[in-house]
């Protein structure tokens, strides 16, 4: 996901300039590869509704009121509560206590003016890490990331980098804004909201 504008949008771009369509970055992998054996595909209105992707429904996109009624209830599940500690899996042990600077990563195109605001010390949160945010990286006191495991860009920057990290969050780029203070505790897996910013 967050290589897509380096590696796969030119390639959704030459499909959409070929078959003169616009809405090829909204099209499923299987619709693109039927509107490249010529096969008659609906033009999709993705980029304007809501659509949900879940393993329950076998990866069968979800649109229209169930989609709605799905996200409602996931918002209200997990961001309607107080939440201010998350867990997730240790990835490189250690405590730090700093400031919260969340990246968005994913289908992102403002990479490079997220990575700006991380200043030394602070607590990197983000949904994942790429080779294209190693200087945010560097300058961080601490990772936490909502997707990956120990074999992950996070993890394996942290413990290059020796400094903690927590990986598989799930919700950490969600529960956590710019300017929280935290600490993170890399040997139980814990991140503690300390004062809201």
């Amino acid at each position: 996901f967050y290589n897509y504008k380096r590696i796969f949008q030119p390639y959704i771009e030459e499909i959409g300039k070929r078959k003169k369509r616009n809405d090829v970055p909204w099209l499923s992998y299987e619709e693109i590869i039927a509107l490249i054996d010529g096969k008659e595909v609906t033009h999709s209105k993705r980029e304007k509704e809501t659509w949900i992707l879940t393993k329950k429904s076998q990866w069968n996109i979800i649109t229209g009121k169930k989609a709605e009624e799905i996200k409602n209830s996931f918002t209200h599940y997990f961001f309607s509560k107080n939440i201010d500690t998350v867990k997730g899996m240790v990835a490189n042990k250690g405590k730090y206590k700093g400031k919260v600077k969340v990246l968005k990563t994913i289908f992102s195109d403002k990479i490079m003016e997220e990575m700006k605001k991380v200043e030394k010390g602070d607590v990197l949160v983000a949904n994942t890490t790429g080779p294209e945010v190693m200087s945010a990286c560097e300058r961080a006191g601490a990772i936490v990331t909502d997707e990956g495991g120990i074999t992950s860009h996070a993890a394996i920057v942290s413990r290059e980098l020796r400094i903690p990290c927590i990986v598989g969050t799930k919700i950490a780029s969600h529960v956590f804004k710019d300017g929280d203070i935290v600490e993170v505790d890399a040997n139980r897996g814990i991140v503690k909201r300390i004062k809201r910013s």
